[in-house]
């Protein structure tokens, strides 16, 4: 059906209404989810993040190998 308003020299034509209805609540739950997983690894690398900076800053220690008892037989 089509209607013909007239406002104020304007004309509206109305071919009908179109209702879209679609469930996204899954779609919602997953996007929340990978949101919650984003989170926790941006924290992660936040950590990792100073701790390396921790290391860096700090003089460099190399482990010290324990020595062997070596005897010299003469």
């Amino acid at each position: 059906m089509t209607d013909n308003k007239s406002s104020e020299g304007k004309k509206t034509i109305s071919a009908g209404t179109v209702i879209f209805i679609a469930d996204v609540s899954d779609a919602l739950k997953v996007l929340k989810a990978v949101q919650h997983e984003a989170r926790k690894a941006t924290t992660a690398l936040k950590e990792l993040e100073e701790q390396q900076n921790k290391n860096m800053s700090s003089p460099r220690q190399l482990p010290v190998k324990p020595r062997r008892n070596v005897y010299i037989r003469s």
